[in-house]
């Protein structure tokens, strides 16, 4: 088993709030660039356009979680 699989493994036995403070510190030991906020405000507008042309359907939060969950 390779380095990154060990460390998902074991990433994976984690509860679950561990795991969200674990990826909140390797997202900002990535810093930020210029060019990822540009992708991320592309993206978050290109999402709302889609939202207010009738694009998609929106799902509660709450609920898509409980989905997620129950799976």
């Amino acid at each position: 088993m390779n380095r990154l699989a060990e460390i998902e493994e074991a990433a994976m036995q984690l509860a679950e709030s561990e795991r969200i403070e674990l990826v909140d510190h390797i997202v900002a030991s990535l810093g930020s660039s210029a060019e990822i906020d540009r992708l991320w405000l592309a993206e978050a507008q290109r999402r709302l356009h889609e939202i207010r042309a009738g694009l998609v359907e929106t799902s509660d939060a709450d609920e898509v979680m409980a989905e997620m969950r129950a799976l």
